[in-house]
């Protein structure tokens, strides 16, 4: 391939500039500095009014204005995709059908006011590199000549991965790197950590030499440079390019790229004795404290073998950062998701590299480790599994008298403020009940800081991010940007928006001897303290499920185990109306529906067959306050309807009206019974409470537990409720087949006058005889809702630009090329169904 044209020299003042200077007074301009200069970068999400700010940290939006229009010479962007300008009349689109007000509430604008100083950039006939999703880029290059398009896939040099760096390069001088993607929101709706340089040439011309190692794998035949190799520290066979050193010496090829070194007696990637160091003196104006003293600095990349065999591997930079800390430090680290294993690779690794150094430095150093992991609707569930297995170090650290461990770690998830009610406003057609566009809310930092270095980073906490993904980091010792990163972990860690993450405990469950025992053996279970009531509930309903779950051959089983006081649960709950997950319940007030993420099999049309199944839940219901006695609330149900569940209930004289086609078990405060309603009719059975147990009602605030069993053969639907010992019960016959779809929503209503109905745990369990149905996916995994990008085809384009995977018209990449030599970098087919998590 030729090669990239030389670039054309405008300078030329960008207009831009000066409404920058009108906008921040200490905002650098480009060309006038003469020392390196440094910021941190933030986007904060709108509704978080209890997040302290940290002064002197700059917004990302300003920053990448700043960077497009200041640029005379070339603008080198790296970029997983881009979409600045919204597209809430798009049905594919994660904003879908929110109005103009709503979009401009969200901060929208800040998006089109990047794409706008992207394009005078563009028309100032630099070349540089800016990426694409979708039209932008082709807008962008639309009677633009200055501009490239090469294609890579790094599934053809990986077996798996993306380009994932977040890094701008203006000028070779100015630098942006950082968590935020090219999209708007990015800067007003997720939550991102990055740092910004100028007049550092030092740094950019490091990272620009990486830059330059991603576009000749470009020009490169992957089937000549690449070969299996048995990758002895991972223990597996993967794919990799024939330099690197996973591959036996005499196996490796020599490396292509520029300015690479050649080490021979290596296997894999250790840490350089003498990795090559940044010696650059940083002033920080933000901090307004910057020393005259050089300290340190560094830069580190993903994969390995895009080093160049002279600057530490990524995951290292990390390692090294966490084992930093001083005797009875700190180390704080903050991430989007953390896996002790692979994602996307074809084999699963497990990786315990960032685990291992924190219990080090916790037993080692006696040091405190601070990890904050993000939460919310596209939660990876095996997450919290990994994060207690960290817990554990706790345990171990005073687990002998021979120990002198005073170290701890400590685990918090970042629950930004509707984190749960994320998605298009429409569907279908109809309203969805969902506040914010689709992944949003989230905290997309990717740092850690220990008392004396920093570590800022664009890769999430897992290995494929290591070693099949593109990303960088830069690290430093100077103090002022490790104290001021501190400051906003620590504004973070001490908002309203984190909870703690539960160590491990043992978990009591009633001794069962065979599956008769069923669900009369968790209501003749003793009952323990309060405190502990719900999570015993929730394994006893787990053990008197276990019938279902010995399905015969050919039968299709689903069970789920939900407790409300962990964040994790909220991942497998789609909530409307008013409802509202806020650890440890799941509430339901006013007009309110919350349902299971998935459908669940309920009859089979080709058999005939009907499902069995069982559910446990428990409850409490606390009046208002200020609400009349004869007026504690209204009504709260569970249902079996129509999928998805898009009705919000309605309550009136006769019952809670839940719509057509349901069947339901509904706890009517107001009237103070429980009974169980067909298709919004009166109920077939009824047992009231008032007068079987005078002061033990239905809002005496006790938490209460409810179990709702159904047999297919005897369509006997059975429904207990155990109040303060007390057990009362129901039953009707009822054929789900004839009154209800093959497939159901399974789920919680409420309409209430006042009062709040709380949901503590829930657990159900059903099997289908003889199911000619695919299995549904686990609860733990929903699948993916619709997003602004499509699950098969991401876009992603820089004006060198970078493109992870085709746009979702299935136009090749090359033909929507940015007019300032782009780069389109392709995923791997094996990620790309999972593309659309935000990254």
């Amino acid at each position: 391939m030729a090669p990239p044209p030389r670039r054309r020299r405008h300078l030329l003042l960008p207009p831009l500039l000066l409404a920058v200077a009108a906008l921040w007074a200490a905002a650098p301009a480009a060309g006038a500095v003469e020392s390196c200069k440094a910021w941190l970068v933030q986007s904060i999400p709108t509704d978080m009014p209890q997040l302290r700010r940290v002064p002197g940290v700059l917004a990302t939006a300003d920053v990448l204005q700043w960077l497009s229009g200041n640029t005379t010479e070339s603008l080198d962007i790296l970029a997983q995709y881009w979409q600045f300008i919204a597209h809430p009349k798009n049905p594919k689109s994660g904003e879908y059908g929110f109005s103009e007000s709503e979009m401009a509430k969200f901060g929208a604008d800040e998006g089109r006011r990047v794409y706008k100083a992207l394009e005078k950039a563009a028309d100032r006939k630099h070349t540089g590199f800016a990426p694409d999703f979708d039209q932008e880029s082709a807008n962008l290059a639309a009677g633009r000549p200055n501009v490239q398009n090469v294609t890579v896939l790094f599934e053809d040099w990986w077996g798996s991965g993306v380009l994932h760096a977040k890094v701008w390069i203006s000028d070779k001088k100015d630098v942006y790197i950082g968590s935020a993607n090219n999209d708007w929101k990015s800067l007003t709706q997720v939550k991102e950590l990055g740092i910004y340089f100028v007049g550092c040439p030092q740094i950019a011309k490091t990272v620009e030499v990486y830059f330059q190692n991603l576009w000749t794998l470009s020009t490169l035949n992957s089937t000549t440079y690449t070969k299996i190799a048995w990758d002895k520290k991972w223990q597996t066979f993967r794919k990799v390019p024939c330099w690197s050193h996973f591959l036996q010496p005499e196996q490796r090829c020599r490396s292509p790229l520029p300015l690479s070194v050649d080490v021979p007696y290596v296997d894999g990637y250790p840490s350089p004795a003498h990795p090559e160091l940044l010696d650059v003196l940083i002033e920080t104006p933000g901090l307004k404290r910057s020393t005259k003293e050089h300290h340190l600095s560094y830069l580190s990349f993903a994969p390995p073998e895009l080093s160049f065999d002279k600057f530490q591997a990524d995951e290292q930079g990390w390692v090294d950062t966490i084992k930093s800390v001083n005797s009875g430090g700190m180390v704080r680290i903050s991430t989007m998701d953390w896996l002790g294993q692979s994602q996307y690779a074809s084999e699963t690794v497990f990786w315990p590299s960032l685990s291992s150094a924190i219990s080090e430095v916790i037993f080692s150093k006696n040091a405190t480790v601070r990890l904050l992991v993000a939460y919310w609707t596209h939660f990876i569930p095996s997450t919290e599994k990994y994060l207690k297995s960290l817990l554990y170090s706790n345990i171990l650290c005073t687990s002998s008298k021979y120990n002198h461990c005073g170290g701890k770690v400590e685990v918090k998830y970042y629950l930004v403020p509707g984190y749960n009610e994320t998605g298009p406003a429409l569907a279908h057609g109809a309203p969805t009940g969902n506040r914010y566009p689709d992944f949003t809310r989230v905290n997309h930092g990717k740092y850690a800081v220990s008392d004396v270095r920093a570590n800022i980073g664009t890769s999430n906490l897992i290995w494929d991010y290591f070693y099949t993904t593109a990303g960088v980091s830069f690290g430093t010792y100077d103090p002022s940007i490790v104290s001021q990163l501190q400051d906003v972990f620590d504004a973070d860690w001490d908002s309203p928006y984190t909870m703690p993450v539960k160590p491990l405990e043992a978990s009591s469950c009633c001794p069962i001897a065979s599956c008769g025992c069923g669900i009369s053996c968790m209501l003749a279970a003793p009952r323990q303290a309060m405190g502990s009531r719900r999570r015993s509930t929730t394994a006893l309903a787990l053990a008197s499920l276990l019938c279902l779950y010995h399905a015969p051959r050919g039968a299709f089983s689903l069970s789920f185990s939900l407790d409300f006081s962990d964040a994790g649960a909220g991942s497998s709950i789609i909530v409307g109306g008013d409802a509202l997950i806020r650890p440890p319940t799941l509430q339901l007030t006013k007009n309110s529906r919350a349902s299971y993420r998935h459908k669940v099999p309920l009859w089979n049309g080709a058999t005939g067959e009907v499902a069995s199944f069982a559910t446990a839940f428990s409850f409490q219901i606390t009046p208002d306050k200020d609400s009349p006695p004869q007026q504690p609330g209204d009504r709260m149900a569970f249902f079996l309807g129509h999928f998805p569940s898009v009705d919000v209930p309605r309550s009136s004289s006769s019952g809670l009206r839940l719509g057509p086609a349901i069947v339901a078990v509904e706890f009517d405060t107001f009237l103070n019974h429980f009974r169980i309603d067909i298709s919004s009719a009166n109920s077939t059975a009824s047992a009231h409470t008032t007068a079987a147990w005078p002061g033990k009602n239905l809002t005496t605030s006790s938490v209460m537990e409810a179990t709702v069993k159904y047999q297919s053969d005897s369509r006997m639907l059975a429904v207990a409720l155990l109040i303060d010992g007390a057990l009362y019960q129901v039953n009707a016959t009822v054929d789900l087949r004839r009154n209800l779809p093959e497939e159901v929503a399974v789920g919680f209503s409420a309409a209430t006058f006042a009062g709040m109905h709380g949901i503590l745990s829930w657990s159900f369990g059903s099997t289908l005889p003889e199911s000619k149905q695919e299995a549904s996916p686990q609860p733990a995994d929903p699948p993916l809702p619709t997003s602004s990008y499509d699950h098969k085809k991401i876009a992603l384009v820089t004006t060198r630009c970078f493109r992870s995977m085709k746009g979702f018209n299935g136009d090749d990449c090359g033909s929507r090329a940015l007019a300032l030599r782009c780069t389109c970098m392709k995923t791997s087919r094996l990620s790309s169904t999972r593309l659309n998590r935000l990254r």
